[in-house]
């Protein structure tokens, strides 16, 4: 970034061209994508072997998420030092997922070459699999979505097909069509049977994780003098 355009990284000034589309001049490499998006870093239960190894403090990635995902990641890493049990690890694995997640995570390169180290398909948040799509009629003003999530008003969801973010998304609103063993989103012209539908924008959750912010009273004491 700082030798394209003078953008420098260092400097919280970064233009991210590691999020753009390239091809590479190399023979089954031609097609664009994200050839140098790195995944999101997520060492999970991993994390223990790194305490255990000596490592006594620890940065959650994360410096442009939202607090919903800040409020997420806390949660899974404190369950994993409590000795949570397998059923809420999975629990909170999903909530992070849900606040930002592109194309899942990486462990990085601390436990050998990770294979989903790149997220090449993916450059955005895709949220967490939800359900798939079916009865794609051509003319039709929703496509149902069979699932057993039941949406919220604001609920946001992105359509994948093949791995790829290409194909759309929508957001679910209350007056849509009712149905049961599944729910509506605005019909469009991308869509296929079988397409993937993810939920990018969990409203219930970021309710839910918005009422864990802990307030600690505190006592603040202050002195101003003139020249200091």
């Amino acid at each position: 970034s700082s030798l394209a355009g003078g953008n420098s990284g260092n400097r919280g000034l970064c233009k991210q061209p590691c999020r753009k589309k390239y091809s590479i001049d190399r023979k089954g490499f031609e097609t664009l994508s994200y050839k140098i998006s790195l995944s999101d870093l997520c060492v999970g239960e991993e994390v223990l072997r790194l305490a255990k190894a000596g490592v006594s403090s620890f940065k959650i990635e994360g410096r442009m998420r939202s607090a919903a995902y800040v409020g997420a990641a806390v949660r899974y890493y404190k369950d994993i030092f409590a000795g949570a049990s397998v059923q809420e690890l999975r629990g909170d694995l999903s909530d992070l997922k849900r606040t930002f997640n592109r194309g899942n995570y990486t462990r990085g390169l601390a436990f050998g070459q990770d294979k989903g180290f790149l997220s090449s398909d993916i450059q955005g948040h895709i949220g967490e699999r939800v359900g798939v799509l079916c009865d794609c009629k051509k003319g039709s003003r929703y496509a149902f979505v069979r699932s057993s999530f039941s949406p919220r008003d604001g609920d946001g969801f992105k359509v994948i097909r093949g791995g790829k973010e290409e194909t759309g998304g929508g957001v679910w609103r209350s007056f849509y069509p009712a149905k049961q063993g599944g729910f509506f989103l605005p019909m469009s012209a991308k869509y296929r049977d079988g397409d993937e539908v993810f939920v990018t924008s969990d409203t219930a959750l970021a309710e839910r994780i918005a009422r864990r912010k802990a307030r600690i009273p505190i006592t603040v004491k202050g002195e101003f003098c003139a020249g200091k």
